[in-house]
């Protein structure tokens, strides 16, 4: 390159430099005009977002406190003066039920006539007096005829303030006393806090009377939140209606201040966050800049290379061949050079020939490498690729893992190998894929996926959400839809159609890890757990119970007693390989109509049965079921009741005795 070259490369790299400078500057500008305007938006959201997070929890308890207040037995208990060591000891086995189930720090009952105070502990941990101050939530709760009460104070000897929820026993004429749950506040909004504001960011949680509950500085609990915000604001947002809202104030120190409130429902709280609102433009900004930076020192460097070329070569070419280069880089393979370009004896021709071979070759491979992935995914489910091969399947590690909440789905033909009898090999494969091909489509359109096919067996997984809620829906509808598409497509598959085919489908949500595992030459992608083992076994638990679903209590919780789906309890059981006992329970949303609905019209009877059966009323128990037989007489589940019933009228069952059955079936 002569003088005259590198001078032309100089003034061009500075035009480029400038240019990029100035429409970066523009850029800003127009940035902060438009991000000045959003960031209350965000606030605004995320002020809600919070309060959102805390009446969640609330409602939870609060589902959790009315389950309580209408137990049978321990409303029975308490009628009875405690006096029934038999149901108390039942009463305070499901106090500690719900207490270990949803993992709560206090959960309660407060007898009227005894005023014992019972929590999950064997005795009572307070008789209630009126003339003690911190007992006066009881009798003013009872003077006010509510059904529910939540309300948050401080308990001085755990020195934390808790949310509590009071929920009535009996009826407002007839109490029979208090149930509830005390959650702890400080343990509860642990993560309210985990947003970045910038520097001068704050969040707090106060009472309507401006009292602050939560501060990331203990220092501040109980103090007013006056100290750090301007009265009118707060009092102007009290006295309103609306829900959330959200004010600018102008510090003539720190420039506009925001602050946003939001209340959350159900509760005196109030969740306010505070930014200042020019160091929060900052925060966002400033990673624009730095790209700006960035790529003007990139575009330089790029533009002052191809500039030196084109002073060099024939410009026209290379502009075909960027084109063309790019076009490659967007996977566009159909762009190829014209023929004079190709024929040229320099060394651009030779260039324009090395493309062209390039582009066959690239093409040739990325359509064999689509074919390739597209193949693959069939035998490693595509959603198993986005946790252990985010950076491509050629980067799979052994032993990545990922630990997750989800529901896994098992189901099973029943007697296979007797229906496989007298079917040729051929004939078995050709039947099972027809099979397993409508059954993946239920699963598929409930958005849970395939793990593996164990012999008749299929193993799913429904992950849909950020809590079990979404994929315990849609796993149980998937399970449903399974049942009621079996009778649709066995006339669609020949041998389908000749063989009386049933199935059984076990549910269980539950933490499992997901990852890879085998060895460096082979590996395999799977799901590993206590969760996965127990979804298998309550498939199996199907064939006990002669019924087509089972479901474990943590899917059942999920559903949030859902109208829609028919459930009944099974039992309470230990499985084979556990000893942690599980109650199970039965969807029979597939069974045939006039059974579904017998199902129905029996259910109350059948719960009652249930729960006098745990009760040891052996007789009240084998009443109930027979009236459950008069309406649906081929109920399997209410004649084994009825002959373990009859069992322990003549073989009583000692007195630890805690109504679980222990099996071993697989």
């Amino acid at each position: 390159m002569n003088k005259i070259g590198y001078k032309l490369v100089i003034v061009m790299g500075i035009a480029v430099l400038l240019s990029v400078l100035l429409m970066g500057t523009l850029g800003y500008i127009t940035s902060r005009n438009i991000i000045a305007e959003r960031v209350e938006g965000e606030i605004f959201k995320i002020v809600e977002l919070k309060a959102t997070k805390i009446e969640n929890i609330v409602s939870n308890a609060l589902n959790v406190s009315i389950t309580l207040a209408k137990d049978a037995t321990l409303k029975a208990w308490f009628q009875g003066n405690e006096q029934d060591e038999q149901l108390g000891n039942l009463a305070k086995q499901n106090m500690r039920f719900r207490q270990e189930e949803m993992n709560y720090p206090a959960v309660f009952a407060a007898n009227r006539k005894t005023r014992h105070f019972w929590t999950t502990n064997n005795r009572p941990t307070d008789i209630l007096s009126e003339d003690d101050p911190d007992d006066s939530w009881f009798f003013d709760f009872l003077k006010k005829g509510d059904l529910l009460e939540i309300n948050v104070d401080s308990n001085k000897e755990l020195d934390e303030i808790y949310i509590w929820i009071n929920v009535l026993m009996g009826t407002i004429d007839n109490p029979i006393g208090i149930a509830g749950v005390g959650l702890p506040f400080g343990e509860t909004l642990k993560n309210i806090t985990a947003h970045e504001f910038g520097k001068y960011g704050k969040i707090w949680v106060v009472t309507e009377k401006g009292k602050i509950q939560m501060d990331e500085q203990t220092k501040n609990i109980n103090a007013n939140i006056q100290d750090f915000m301007p009265n009118i604001l707060f009092d102007e947002f009290i006295q309103g209606k609306a829900k959330t809202s959200i004010q600018t104030y102008k510090n003539s120190e720190q420039g506009d201040i925001t602050f946003a409130m939001s209340k959350v429902a159900n509760t005196d709280s109030i969740v306010i966050i505070r930014v200042l609102k020019e160091q929060r433009l900052k925060n966002i900004l400033m990673p624009y800049i730095h790209k700006v930076f960035l790529f003007a020192l990139l575009s330089l460097i790029l533009v002052a290379s191809i500039f030196a070329l084109l002073v060099i070569i024939n410009t026209r070419i290379l502009t075909r061949l960027s084109r063309a280069i790019l076009a490659l880089g967007n996977e566009n393979f159909a762009i190829s050079l014209d023929k004079k370009d190709v024929k040229r004896t320099d060394e651009l021709g030779d260039i324009a020939r090395g493309y062209e071979i390039t582009r066959v070759k690239l093409s040739d491979a990325y359509h064999h490498l689509t074919e390739l992935n597209i193949s693959f995914e069939r035998f490693v489910p595509k959603q198993f690729l986005n946790r252990i091969a985010k950076k491509g399947i050629e980067k799979i590690q052994l032993g990545e893992a990922k630990n997750e909440l989800i529901t896994i789905l098992f189901s099973d033909i029943r007697s296979f190998t007797r229906l496989s009898e007298g079917i040729s090999p051929q004939e078995l494969l050709n039947f099972m894929n027809c099979y397993f091909s409508r059954m993946d489509q239920p699963i598929q359109e409930n958005y849970g996926f395939i793990d593996k096919f164990i012999g008749d067996a299929i193993m799913a997984l429904f992950d849909r959400g950020f809590s079990g809620l979404e994929h315990a829906r849609d796993a149980v509808l998937a399970a449903i839809k399974m049942q009621e598409i079996l009778v649709e497509y066995k006339q669609q598959c020949p041998k389908l159609g000749e063989i009386p085919i049933k199935i059984g489908i076990g549910i269980h949500t539950g933490q499992v890890i997901i990852g890879t595992v085998g060895s460096h030459e082979r590996m395999s992608s799977t799901v590993l757990g206590d969760a996965v083992n127990l979804a298998s076994r309550l498939e199996g638990l199907t064939k006990l119970y002669h019924v087509q679903i089972i479901i474990s209590s943590q899917t059942y919780h999920l559903l949030n007693d859902d109208a829609h789906f028919l459930c009944r309890k099974l039992d309470i059981v230990t499985v084979k390989g556990k000893s942690k006992p599980e109650t199970i329970f039965e969807v029979f949303n597939s069974n045939p109509k006039p059974i579904r609905e017998l199902k129905q019209q029996m259910l109350e009877k059948y719960h009652q049965g249930i729960m006098q059966y745990h009760l040891r009323n052996w007789e009240v128990a084998i009443e109930c079921f027979n009236e459950c037989l008069k309406i649906y007489s081929d109920d399997f589940v209410s004649k084994m009741y009825i002959e373990r019933c009859t069992y322990f009228q003549s073989n009583p069952p000692p007195f630890e005795w805690d109504g679980i059955s222990h099996l071993n079936h697989k």
